[in-house]
């Protein structure tokens, strides 16, 4: 019994090993096709927010999270998803068009963030400085609320 006991465990050590290393080597590149590392930000809050072009409070969100990045670049870090399926050129243009100062991703992160098909937009999922995520945040979020979210003690 204890013998088949062993078994199972070391079975299951090397399926989550082998997960864990499949999760650790997801590449993610941002709109310029630049490799994005999450790890070179784990002292910062890492914030995602998944957009859409045609979203009026997505926009707004947009002009919230450029005020956020400016005001705390030490503490937080955006990364935006759109989840439109958008070609290089497209992304590109909706960049400009709505002013997005933070990295937009190419890749959806949605297994790293535990998260599944994201339908309802804006909808932020974010990462404390300890690894652990955050219940994802469904609609529009004032300023006020989104720092609540962040820097609550």
């Amino acid at each position: 019994m204890l013998r088949k006991y062993f078994k199972w465990i070391f079975f299951l050590s090397i399926v989550i090993n082998t997960l864990t290393c499949i999760a650790a080597e997801q590449k993610f590149t941002n709109h310029e096709g630049k490799a994005i590392n999450f790890e070179d930000y784990k002292d910062k809050w890492q914030l995602f927010t998944y957009v859409s072009s045609e979203c009026k409070y997505c926009r707004k969100e947009i002009a919230i999270l450029n005020e956020l990045i400016n005001a705390y670049p030490d503490k937080l870090i955006v990364f935006g998803i759109n989840n439109e399926g958008l070609t290089n050129d497209e992304l590109n243009k909706f960049i400009t068009e709505a002013k997005i100062k933070f990295t937009m991703l190419r890749q959806d992160p949605a297994a790293l963030l535990h998260v599944k098909h994201v339908k309802m937009v804006p909808t932020t999922v974010i990462i404390k400085q300890n690894g652990s995520v955050l219940d994802p945040i469904v609609g529009f979020r004032s300023r006020k609320q989104l720092e609540e979210v962040l820097f609550k003690k």
